[in-house]
């Protein structure tokens, strides 16, 4: 079973209003020993994404709903899968049959 987890790397805000104008985001999908990673970015309009919470009161989790508003975080999680069920079972492997690798 995967697990996802949704983080908050970094605000970018405006300093006289404090309004949020970006946030980068992390995504972690781990299934026991494999784990996958997506890193993404959203932008707010201030005209069109007000937002009346003060910025030293706003919370990881209101904010990582705030990305999951702008972006589809089933396509994202479905994305990761795909990643991470190809490290359960790759389809492609490098080499050459005559090179043995070393432990």
């Amino acid at each position: 079973m995967i697990i996802y987890k949704w983080k908050i790397k970094q605000l970018k805000r405006s300093i006289p209003d404090d309004y949020v104008k970006e946030v980068d985001y992390i995504v972690e999908a781990i299934d026991g020993k494999y784990t996958q990673v997506i890193y993404g970015n959203v932008s707010f309009d201030k005209e069109t994404n007000v937002s009346s919470t003060p910025f030293n009161a706003l919370t990881e989790t209101l904010v990582i709903s705030w990305v999951k508003s702008k972006i589809s975080p089933s396509d994202v999680e479905a994305q990761l899968a795909d990643k991470v069920n190809l490290l359960k079972t790759p389809i492609s492997a490098v080499g050459m049959p005559w090179e043995v690798a070393e432990d």
